[in-house]
C-alpha cells in the first residue's frame, strides 16, 4: 500500500485546506474532487490509505495502484478551514484547480463525485487544456435537465428537527440502495457513525443546497472535449439515473456506465468496479489511442 504525502494549500483568500496524495510519483496525476460537506477521508472506498476508519477502507484495490491520486478536505471540513463549504460550483472548481497548482500537476485526470461532479465539470469548462481526462461519478449538470432528488430525500434533508441520531441514520441509508443497510449492517453502521461524528452544521446544508440549485452547465457540455466517463447506480435516490443520462448524451467524447443495485455512494458499493473503470478510462489516452 503506498504511503500517503499531506501538503497545505493556501487559497488566495487565505484559507488553507488541507490535501494529500499517493501512489507513483512518476504515474499520471488524477485529482478527486469529493461531494457536498465530504473531507479527503471520504474516498477511502476508493483510496485505502487515506481511510482513518478500520471498517470503512475499500479492499478492492486501490487508485494509487494506477495513478499518482490526490484529495483533499473541502471548505470547512476535516483539516481545511472556512466557515462553510463553497457555496458554487465555481468556487468548488476554483479550490480544486489551486490544489491541482500547489501539488505541481499541469495536466491531470479529474474525478468528481456527486456535488464535486458539478465543480469538476466546471473546471473542465474553464481549464479544459488542463484536464486530460473528466470522470463524473453520480452527478448533474443542473439547470432544465436536472432530475430532482427523490421525495424521501428532500423530506429528510429539510426534517432538521427529528432526532439527530436517526435523521443522520435514515440521510445515509437515503444515499444507499435499498437493501443494502439490512444486507451488511456492519457497514452501514460504520458509515452511519462516521456522520454521526462529523456532522454537518445548517449553514454547511444551505451552501450544499446553493451548489445544487445554481449549478447549469446545459449549454456548455457540448464544448467538453475531453474523454469523459460517466458513472451512476441505477438505485440512486439523490441524484437519479436521468442525470447521467442527460450529461452523457450531450457530452459528445463520452461513456455511460449505469451499477445495477448501487444507490448514490457509487464508491461505497461498487468501489472495485469503479476503481477498474476509472483505471482503464485514464489510461485509455496513455495507450495512444485517439477514438472511444
Amino acid at each position: 500500500m503506498s504511503s500517503v504525502q499531506h501538503q497545505t494549500v493556501l487559497l488566495t483568500d487565505g484559507i488553507e485546506l488541507a490535501a494529500w496524495r499517493a501512489g507513483d510519483p512518476d504515474a499520471e496525476p488524477l485529482l478527486l474532487i469529493a461531494g457536498g460537506s465530504s473531507d479527503g477521508s471520504s474516498w477511502s472506498f476508493l483510496v485505502p490509505e487515506v481511510a482513518r476508519v478500520p471498517a470503512l477502507r475499500g479492499s478492492g484495490g486501490s487508485l494509487a495502484d494506477h495513478f499518482l491520486v490526490a484529495g483533499y478536505d473541502q471548505r470547512s471540513t476535516g483539516r481545511s478551514g472556512g466557515a462553510t463549504p463553497p457555496p458554487s460550483s465555481a468556487l468548488a472548481a476554483d479550490d480544486a484547480l489551486a490544489v491541482a497548482d500547489a501539488l505541481g500537476f499541469d495536466r491531470f485526470h479529474v474525478v468528481g463525485m456527486s456535488l464535486g461532479g458539478m465543480a469538476a465539470q466546471r473546471l473542465a469548462l474553464a481549464a479544459p487544456e488542463r484536464v486530460a481526462t473528466l470522470a463524473l461519478v453520480a452527478t448533474s449538470a443542473g439547470g432544465p435537465g436536472c432530475t430532482p432528488p427523490e421525495r424521501a430525500f428532500l423530506e429528510n434533508v429539510t426534517a432538521r428537527d427529528a432526532d439527530p441520531t436517526i435523521w443522520v441514520r435514515e440521510n445515509v441509508a437515503l444515499g444507499l440502495s435499498r437493501g443494502l443497510p439490512t444486507a451488511r449492517p456492519e457497514l452501514f453502521d460504520a458509515l452511519a457513525a462516521r456522520a454521526i461524528a462529523t456532522p454537518s452544521p445548517p449553514e454547511a446544508w444551505v451552501a450544499q443546497a446553493m451548489t445544487f440549485a445554481t449549478h447549469d452547465t446545459t449549454a456548455e457540455l457540448s464544448s467538453l472535449s475531453m474523454p469523459t466517463l460517466v458513472v451512476c447506480g441505477d438505485e440512486d435516490r439523490v441524484m437519479p439515473p436521468p442525470n447521467s443520462e442527460y450529461l452523457a448524451a450531450r457530452i459528445p467524447d463520452c461513456r455511460l456506465r449505469v451499477y445495477r443495485g448501487v444507490g448514490h455512494a457509487v464508491d461505497v458499493e461498487a468501489s472495485g468496479r469503479l476503481i477498474e473503470d476509472l483505471a482503464q478510462h485514464g489510461l485509455f489516452p496513455a495507450l495512444g489511442s485517439a477514438g472511444r
